[in-house]
């Protein structure tokens, strides 16, 4: 028989898992510090463990909410991906381990909570990407009733066709002619403080030269000293830039930005050349190439600052051209838009999977690029 995917609604850092009906087998192409290979949520008596092509039978232990399984000493899997198989008896299922509970009766989805279904998306091996082709989660009411769903995105959003499931049924829509909220930031408390920039670094998109969090420009990105943070003097807000660039090379421009003693939500545009990775407070907001080689692409971005200092941290990419766009613009329309969908009846402490996918993408790689959306589910 065919062996399977199995989804343990978490990554795992030390491989990957395939199955069949009665039987899983772990792909380990990293053996963790700890010696450790925790499955969480399985349900099934396990009868046995053991390495693939070896007699030696591995210990383990279950729990009602996770098997371990022990790796023997010398366990090694650098010359040659180990595989181990696990026997159950009768069967098996895995329940989600990342479930949303509501907070007073509401419950707010987003990319940063969401169990991501990945790809891999680029026109070349340097423009490749880790791309996002779906998006789930598992909610669980504590209280019975109806509850209103509506979708909250922005004019990055507007105009996406997706399609959202929810308990197994699946509504197709598009993103556009929804009402807007009243909402309007208070950015007079937002400190914008000057740019600064180091490169060009020879780079693909993916990945950075360097750390993302708790930047000093005091010090160099990486280890190249001579190539330090500076300022991009007499910068505008909302100016287009050219910086010159040859064939796979990338610049890091830093913003520190004060929202004084608030949590501010506040939205900026971005124009990029071949790619783009944005990053606040070290975690990713936006990655994205360019497959049409437009000359420039544009970004809406929604920001969640926390009081005090925050760190915005944008890497441009370039393929092919000779120079890269670059602007920043923090005057837009802070427009955010509401779409209301059907009242649904759920019941308490139940278990409900959401998920999200575009509508007919043009390729099965293709990124949902959805980075400012919410699904928010409401008790009426």
């Amino acid at each position: 028989m065919a062996q399977l995917p199995i989804h343990f609604f978490t990554p795992f850092n030390w491989g990957n898992i395939t199955a069949k009906p009665n039987k899983l087998y772990l792909f380990v192409t990293s053996v963790p510090a700890d010696g450790l290979i925790t499955l969480p949520g399985l349900e099934g008596r396990i009868s046995n463990v053991s390495v693939l092509g070896e007699q030696q039978s591995l210990n383990f232990k279950q729990a009602t909410d996770a098997a371990v399984i022990t790796l023997p000493a010398g366990f090694d899997s650098e010359k040659q991906i180990k595989v181990i198989a696990v026997g159950i008896a009768e069967g098996y299922k895995v329940q989600p381990v990342h479930i949303l509970s509501s907070i007073y009766d509401h419950m707010k989805l987003d990319e940063h909570n969401a169990y991501n279904y990945y790809s891999s998306s680029g026109i070349d091996y340097n423009s490749n990407y880790q791309s996002t082709v779906k998006q789930s989660w598992t909610i669980k009411p504590k209280h019975k009733g109806k509850y209103q769903p509506a979708i909250q995105y922005t004019d990055e959003e507007k105009g996406s066709i997706v399609d959202l499931t929810v308990n197994n049924v699946t509504t197709t829509f598009k993103l556009d002619s929804d009402r807007k909220m009243k909402y309007k930031p208070d950015t007079a408390k937002i400190k914008w403080g000057p740019l600064y920039i180091t490169g060009p670094y020879s780079a693909g998109l993916g990945g950075l030269n360097g750390r993302a969090d708790k930047i000093d420009i005091s010090k160099p990105f990486t280890k190249d000293t001579d190539k330090p943070w500076r300022s991009i003097d007499d910068y505008k807000n909302g100016q287009l830039i050219d910086l010159p660039a040859g064939m796979d090379n990338a610049y890091y421009i830093l913003q520190n930005i004060n929202a004084g003693k608030d949590l501010i939500y506040a939205q900026v545009k971005i124009t990029s050349g071949d790619g783009i990775i944005v990053l606040l407070n070290g975690r990713q907001l936006l990655i994205n190439n360019n497959p049409g080689k437009a000359a420039s692409i544009s970004h809406v971005i929604g920001l969640d600052l926390m009081p005090g200092n925050n760190q915005l941290l944008i890497k441009v990419f370039n393929n092919f051209k000779k120079n890269i766009p670059f602007a920043l613009t923090h005057s837009i329309p802070q427009n955010i838009y509401i779409k209301d969908l059907e009242p649904l009846t759920l019941e308490a402490n139940e278990l409900y999977p959401v998920s999200l996918k575009l509508h007919d993408p043009a390729s099965p790689n293709q990124t949902l690029k959805l980075p400012n959306l919410e699904i928010v589910f409401t008790k009426k």
